[in-house]
């Protein structure tokens, strides 16, 4: 006879109540709640509500259906006022917290693409289990740690999200070569948070060949292309950015800039208060630094073989990059755009050309060894698309109450198959 199967249970709570979390008969393996946090005044979108800490340090946490948004009642204060009330910056202070699994309900993509690129490059963080939390002058600490490869993951926030003012500190944290400190070093810089920001700070962190000892800024992506591995640091325009990481060579920074560069016994760092885009690189590993707001413009799409990232200068964004494949020396970027803009392609030296849209791009090497090129959002007649809302029938089964047209939309039907409607 075999060994018994054993099924995992779950229970999505209401509220974080804590039905079938305690450890007794019933508690399930994975608990979590659904959460609305903010709630869905509008009218008053500067009021914000302070979010529980309570989380227990040994156990997974689920947030099953987490608020992503907010609604505007008929005649209300409209859908920009909502989004005062729920941005980037709720998701940012409410879910990085080292939580488990996350649902976040509903959102605009933009919320959280940051933490979607993130995640995509940190493996690790699927296998990281929380090491401690801390709640101490005012600064909120998840630790998680994996096991696999030594990585450490340091999510700091203000303990208060309903603050608006900036707050200092240093963060006590385990490196891959330097053993146990507090960054930033020297006693001097610090790192700054802003009211209603998270920082999700890395250490022992790999990617590629190489090894990011630390840094006080965020991680965004990263790859490897032409044999160099290419990580996308970040950070708030104007607060202080500090990395480290092994290397040897001669160092070039593109454009030039005030990136500091300090060398020890084969440690470099790096460090800076980005405005824009700077290009760090030495021997087989390249850094590139940026604040938040570039960061913004930066796509990055792992497709294979066409690993790329697209990068847009001209600033704020206006659009994005759906996908990418490859055509012999030409990656074709397939996207949306609003307006006119300029493309960056960071991408291996084998790649030439690039089409956008099926369309060729004239393109043209820089010095941060990017091919940049404009492209433009295509004319479209709307005209040629409009349709009479003038049927009389249709196929789903509740037909109209009242009045001559069928103002439903009739999907292709198949018998066996069934079909499905839109109103």
């Amino acid at each position: 006879m075999g060994s018994p199967l054993k099924i995992p249970t779950i229970h999505n709570d209401k509220n974080a109540g804590e039905q079938f979390s305690e450890a007794e008969l019933g508690k399930v393996d994975l608990y979590g709640w659904d959460g609305y946090p903010q709630g869905f005044d509008c009218d008053n979108p500067s009021k914000w509500t302070e979010l529980s800490t309570q989380v227990k340090p040994a156990e997974p946490l689920a947030l099953f259906k987490w608020q992503g948004g907010a609604f505007s009642y008929w005649s209300g204060p409209g859908y920009e006022e909502c989004y005062k009330l729920i941005n980037e910056q709720f998701v940012n202070v409410s879910v990085l917290q080292g939580r488990s699994l996350v649902s976040v309900y509903m959102f605009v993509r933009s919320h959280v693409r940051w933490i979607e690129c993130f995640l995509h490059a940190s493996p690790d963080y699927l296998v990281a289990g929380r090491l401690g939390v801390s709640n101490s002058s005012g600064i909120y600490t998840t630790h998680l740690h994996s096991l696999d490869t030594d990585a450490n993951f340091y999510f700091v926030r203000q303990a208060s999200v309903v603050t608006l003012a900036d707050t200092d500190l240093t963060l006590k944290v385990n490196t891959t070569l330097e053993g146990a400190l507090e960054i930033p070093k020297g006693g001097v810089n610090i790192i700054t948070l802003a009211g209603r920001e998270s920082k999700i700070m890395v250490t022992k962190y790999p990617f590629g060949s190489s090894v990011l000892s630390y840094t006080t800024a965020e991680v965004l992506t990263w790859t490897t292309f032409d044999g160099a591995d290419t990580i996308v640091l970040y950070a708030l325009e104007g607060q202080y950015v500090e990395a480290v990481f092994q290397g040897s060579g001669t160092p070039t920074v593109t454009p030039t800039s005030t990136l500091d560069i300090a060398e020890s016994n084969g440690l470099f760092t790096i460090s800076s208060s980005p405005p824009g885009i700077t290009v760090f690189t030495v021997d087989n590993t390249r850094i590139i630094v940026a604040d938040k707001k570039t960061v913004g413009s930066i796509w990055y799409t792992p497709s294979t073989p066409a690993r790329c990232m697209t990068w847009r200068p001209t600033s704020p964004p206006s659009g994005s990059v759906a996908r990418t494949s490859v055509d012999g020396s030409t990656p074709n970027l397939v996207g949306d755009l609003n307006d006119t803009t300029t493309l960056d392609i960071f991408a291996s030296s084998e790649y030439t050309s690039v089409t956008w849209n099926g369309e060729p791009v004239a393109v043209e090497e820089t010095e941060i060894a990017t091919l940049r090129g404009v492209v433009t959002m295509p004319t479209l007649d709307f005209d040629d698309y409009w349709v009479v809302a003038n049927k009389t029938s249709t196929f789903r089964p509740q037909q109209p109450f009242a009045g001559k047209y069928a103002l439903y939309a009739d999907m292709a039907s198949t018998p066996g198959i069934g079909y499905g409607e839109g109103i």
